[in-house]
Order: structure tokens, then sequence, then C-alpha cells
């Protein structure tokens, strides 16, 4: 059974009864939404199928999640069954100048950190299987939380609340348990991140710009003391 955020509130509110229920809610999103940012935790892998000289695909969200969900990055994808390396154009550029137009097998994947991936040999066979794992956020407080949340680390979005909640101006105002509970919030969020790696999966694929090719940073490892 998936728990709403909405639901998970109801617990967050009996600890700290004098916060109103919209910051609460608000406060929760925000840390769902930093987990998945910062950890990946959230990962929605579709299949789909190559089309003869079609090299951008586009990264969905299936059904079996609700629609408030939105899109963030992306993980990894398969073309035929093989997992295929990251590159960039600035890299593919100083490779083959022409590689936009050759067409064949694809060797590696570009992402640009929108909702599309880009082959960097566009594909000569129609039918072929295309597997891909965009990385997912819940973009509203009706959203649900995520089941690696659910399961194990529900403390940490709790920590990551009480931690902004103690933070702000205000009758709930106090500088000490801010800074206990952003220290706790930040090694939870590692030990998630940890997790998520030690999972066996491929480390996530580094966004980078059609344009520039500047890349973002991935994922780093290491708990905060």
């Amino acid at each position: 059974m998936t728990l709403s955020i909405l639901d998970m509130r109801l617990t967050v509110i009996s600890e700290l009864p004098d916060t109103k229920d919209i910051l609460v809610e608000k406060l929760m999103l925000d840390g769902i939404q930093d987990l998945c940012r910062e950890t990946s935790c959230l990962i929605d892998p579709f299949t789909t199928t190559s089309v003869n000289s079609q090299a951008v695909y586009p990264l969905t969200i299936t059904g079996s999640l609700p629609a408030n969900t939105e899109i963030i990055g992306f993980w990894q994808g398969k073309y035929d069954g093989a997992t295929l390396p990251d590159t960039s154009n600035n890299e593919m550029d100083q490779r083959d100048r022409k590689w936009e137009e050759r067409i064949g097998s694809p060797t590696g994947i570009i992402y640009d950190g929108g909702t599309n991936i880009r082959y960097n040999i566009t594909p000569d066979t129609t039918g072929k299987a295309v597997q891909l794992e965009p990385i997912l956020m819940p973009d509203s407080v009706d959203g649900v939380v995520p089941e690696k949340i659910e399961k194990r680390h529900q403390e940490a979005v709790k920590s990551y609340v009480k931690w902004k909640a103690y933070e702000a101006p205000g009758k709930l105002f106090n500088a000490d348990l801010a800074l206990y509970f952003r220290k706790d919030y930040e090694r939870r969020r590692n030990r998630l991140k940890i997790e998520i790696m030690k999972d066996g999966v491929e480390l996530e694929i580094q966004p980078q710009s059609f344009v520039t090719g500047r890349r973002r940073p991935g994922i780093g490892i290491g708990l905060q003391e």
C-alpha cells in the first residue's frame, strides 16, 4: 500500500503540534523532493522500441505512478539489451564531426537534463528494445512518498521538516535544534544515497547540455558527522 504525502503529514504534525498543517505539508514535499534529487530514490523504468532513423526518444512516466510526478533526471539506458555509456555532443564532435549523420547500432547515449535522450548513432532498425530509466519526484503534496523513503527513510523527511521549522523565525525558532536536525537529515540522506548505490544499479548518468556540453555534478558518497 502506497503512503501519500498527506497521510504521512499526520505523523509529523503530532511531533510538531504548534506548526500549521499547510507549512508541514510544504516542508514535507520540499524534503522528499530534496531526497529524490540528491539520491535518485525514485526511478521509473520503461521499455519502448526503436524506430528506424529516429535518434531522439522521449522519457515518459508509466501509468503505474500518479500524475503528480515529474522527471528530474536520467539514470541509465539500454539499446537491444546492452547498457550504453553516457557521452556528450562535445565528445562526439571531437571524435567525428559527422556523427549526427551516422546510422547503425548506437554505442552511447546523451542526456541534456530535459525529457528526451539521444543516441549517438541513429538506430537503423525498427523494433529493437529501448529501455530507459528516468529519475522522478512528486511535484505536489497530493503525491505519494517514494517506496524507498516510505519503507526505511521516513525519519529523514521528519528531520528535514523539523530542521526547517526550527530554523524559521517565529515561536518555534531554536537554532540549536535546527542545527541538530539539519545534521541528522544530512546523515540520513547520505545513508539512503549509499543504499541506492549498493543496490547494484549503475551510477546516475550526468546530464549534459546539447549546446555547451557542460556536466552537472553526479552523486557523491560520504557520511556526515
